[in-house]
């Protein structure tokens, strides 16, 4: 039997049941209150990209507004299988998918998969990890809403934008385009989609549309651009006169350096010069800044300040009517031949911030250079609509001193759903619960990975990222939703262990067996199990599986190495991992980073032959905090933080064990990493279970690591399943009226039942309306509550 109790029908408290009703009676009940959806509800696939400003991100404090944010998509976060030709279909819109986002698709090779965005984002904001844009995807018949001038409009200070590609069409809404002369197009050798290659004797006038010079000599400047030169010597971005020759204003690369040169119309002077101070060497990319406001030049080099020259001054040449990419033109002859190659050259009317500058640079650096990105891609998500999931229910997250205990709010923490018999009836969800789906108590989806599902045993345990999870709270809960036959698999641990969350590796170690034990993160560093023999015992670990290791010798005895990486340290380190320890072997670690031959370690160890552990960091010597077991053949939660400083603590089973001045990590890359040793072979590998392992480039706080325990722990405290709520509801099989058709008086009697398939509870007063011809009429409720028929009068 559905209760429906605390509901009336036919007044905008239950959408389902409305509509069964209306299609039966044809009642008449006005408009509903349907809430509308964003502009992009009606593709098929989104993501959510995380714009990430802190130190693992573009290191960015301060907030930047209206910035145009480039998104490349590749094939390893984008199916371009799922788009139209040339990207017709893509949109973003702000995290809650209501307001629309300007975009210009600069370059599309669906072939090469291969795409560069740029996306006007109206704040962005510092120091900050978890705001979001949602990118979409996949509408069959969109056309295309590519529009350049939004996102680089002259208001927002642009005067000229050219990216370099196949076109040489100003992006900005000033229209000054160029003409090519010999230039050729480069789609390998680039930064941003293609960029373009001048051998010497090439050139790019500008034509004039909005009027030339780009940019008004009263006033502060910025001209800023990727080059990477092939010879030491010319102007990247010039303008002259035609008939003035000594009026010259330029940007120019010159002995591994870039700056300005410039003379007035009266020739009373010869050039004048300045320029940056750090080295721009010939070959190599460089993101070069330079700024003229008023008296005072300013050069960036790769986002970072590089030289205010002493010897500036403010322009005075005027009337300056020609302009060139490549090269200075001076009357009717051309000077300073640039070699090399150019990308994104931008001109702006007036001098951006250097959080401006830092952002551009980190967002816009070519591949190959991989630290401090903004970007950050979440998984691929369908624009699912979980009502149409057969069954659902709240899952209530409780912090209060009746639960978990913690008393701080949380962000971004991964919750653990256990599943069993007691709490779900498997038989409901398709086979490996591909069918199950999570939202927030407002219905945004959330992402989630199963980490094991076990329809024989039915147990099934699921890591759920949470936007928050409130302290000291006891009704705060996250839906879960299952029952539908054609959904396929959303798990994903990418998007719930997400590195711009601080989680540089997680194992589960559920996988059984001598294969690949792999990282729940987008950073892969996959685990490869050694000497297993392929005969060990499947354990149950405190989550699934989980990896039995037998101590002894590490040469011939089991262990998992890790893949080489583990370099970023900036705001300190956290170990953890759930063990159930056998007995003392010499020197085990739970786990080890280092370099080759002991440097720069960073573990969780045994001390020497005892059940006391350590957390060790060192280039030379040892430093370390210390706890103790107490307890073999027992689960115990074990937790290891160092911050920027070097303070250690150890927590176990949640609460604080240990503390001790250690050694900071060094941010180096690390080749000699394990579960369950060391890397010498002097040393014993680890005796006993181990089970979710995690490696973190973030210290979590005292509630976090009591969180996580008490929400781990077999015996948990956090969460709560139920009840179970049907969001299949009753259809009506009929509906009869107790009179035949014709002409009634005023005091004559209708009576109306309405046969639903299943029992339905009511409470207030719900009511039909019937449209009557000129009048319509109403028919309240009479009986009914607790069976399938229901009573109108």
């Amino acid at each position: 039997m559905v209760d429906y109790s605390g509901k009336t029908f036919l007044n905008g408290s239950n959408t389902h049941m409305q509509n069964k009703l209306l299609n039966a009676c044809a009642v008449v009940i006005g408009v509903f209150g349907l809430a509308l959806g964003g502009p992009y509800d009606a593709w098929d696939h989104y993501t959510d990209l995380t714009l990430n400003t802190t130190s693992s991100g573009a290191g960015v404090s301060g907030t930047v507004n209206d910035f145009p944010v480039l998104v490349r998509l590749t094939s390893e976060n984008f199916d371009f299988g799922q788009a139209l030709a040339a990207g017709a279909d893509l949109r973003f819109s702000d995290a809650t998918g209501n307001t629309a986002l300007s975009y210009e698709i600069e370059h599309w090779d669906a072939t090469g998969q291969e795409a560069a965005v740029w996306v006007l984002v109206p704040s962005v904001q510092g120091n900050n990890s978890t705001q979001k844009i949602r990118m979409y995807w996949g509408k069959a018949d969109a056309a295309d809403a590519s529009d350049a001038a939004s996102v680089f409009a002259a208001s927002n200070g642009f005067a000229a934008v050219w990216h370099l590609g196949d076109d040489l069409g100003d992006a900005s809404s000033n229209g000054n385009d160029g003409t090519n002369y010999g230039s050729a197009v480069d789609a390998t050798t680039t930064t941003i989609g293609k960029c373009r290659y001048l051998d010497g004797n090439d050139r790019i006038d500008i034509s004039e549309s909005s009027g030339v010079p780009v940019y008004s000599p009263a006033g502060g400047h910025q001209v800023a651009a990727w080059i990477r030169a092939d010879q030491n010597y010319g102007a990247f971005y010039a303008e002259g006169h035609s008939s003035l020759g000594c009026s010259i204003w330029e940007v120019q690369y010159k002995d591994n350096r870039f700056g300005h040169r410039w003379r007035d119309q009266n020739c009373s002077s010869g050039p004048e010069y300045t320029q940056n101070d750090a080295t721009a060497s010939l070959g190599q990319w460089h993101y070069v800044v330079c700024v003229q406001d008023g008296n005072t030049h300013t050069y960036y080099l790769n986002g970072s300040l590089s030289g205010t020259p002493t010897n500036a001054n403010s322009r005075q040449e005027t009337g300056l009517d020609q302009c060139n990419i490549g090269v200075l033109k001076q009357g009717g002859s051309y000077y300073n031949h640039y070699k090399g190659r150019i990308d994104e050259l931008r001109i702006s009317t007036s001098p951006r911030s250097t959080d401006w500058i830092k952002l551009s640079y980190n967002n816009q650096k070519p591949a190959d250079i991989s630290s401090n990105r903004l970007v950050e891609f979440g998984a691929a998500m369908d624009q699912e609509n979980y009502s149409l999931w057969s069954y659902s229910t709240n899952v209530t997250l409780n912090t209060s001193a009746g639960g978990a205990d913690v008393s701080s709010d949380i962000t971004g923490f991964p919750v653990l759903v256990r599943l069993n018999s007691s709490n779900f009836d498997f038989s409901q969800a398709k086979w490996g619960g591909v069918d199950i789906r999570f939202s927030n108590s407002t219905g945004d989806h959330l992402p989630y990975q199963i980490d094991t599902w076990d329809n024989a045993t039915q147990e099934a345990g699921i890591w759920v990222k949470t936007d928050m999870v409130y302290g000291n709270n006891s009704t705060q809960y996250i839906v879960m939703h299952w029952g539908k036959a054609d959904a396929a698999s959303k798990s994903s641990g990418e998007p719930v262990f997400t590195t711009s969350g601080g989680f540089t590796g997680v194992w589960h170690l559920s996988e059984g067996g001598t294969g690949t034990r792999y990282d729940a993160t987008a950073n892969n560093y996959d685990g490869t199990p050694r000497h297993y023999s392929g005969n060990e015992p499947t354990e149950n670990g405190i989550i699934g599986n989980a990896d039995s290791l037998e101590g002894g010798p590490e040469e011939s005895n089991p262990w998992i190495e890790l893949a080489d990486g583990f370099a970023s340290w900036p705001n300190g380190i956290t170990l953890s991992a759930w063990v159930k320890p056998a007995g003392a072997s010499w020197w085990t670690r739970l786990i080890s980073l280092q370099q080759a031959g002991q440097n720069n370690v960073v573990e969780l160890s045994q001390y020497q032959q005892t059940d006391s552990l350590m957390l060790g960091t060192r280039t030379t010597g040892w430093s370390y905090a210390g706890t103790r077991y107490n307890a073999w053949n027992q689960w115990h939660h074990i937790v290891a933080t160092v911050d920027a400083s070097g303070n250690g603590v150890l927590y176990k089973n949640g609460a604080q064990a240990g503390t001790g001045g250690v050694a900071a990590p060094i941010n180096v890359t690390r080749n000699d990493n394990f579960i369950g040793r060391s890397g010498t072979i002097n040393d014993a590998a680890f005796l006993g279970i181990i089970d979710e392992v995690r490696v973190e480039n973030v210290v979590r706080s005292a509630d976090w690591n009591k969180l996580a325990y008490e929400n781990q722990k077999q015996d948990q405290t956090l969460v709560t399943i139920g009840p179970l709520v049907d969001t299949d509801p009753p259809t009506v099989a009929s509906v009869t009226a107790s009179t035949a058709n014709g002409t009634y008086g005023i005091a004559a009697v209708v009576s109306v039942t309405v046969q639903f398939n299943e029992p339905v509870n009511v409470t207030g007063a719900p009511g039909l309306t019937l449209e009557t011809g000129a009048t319509d009429a109403g028919a309240g409720y009479v009986s009914g509550s607790g069976t399938s028929t229901l009573t109108f009068e």
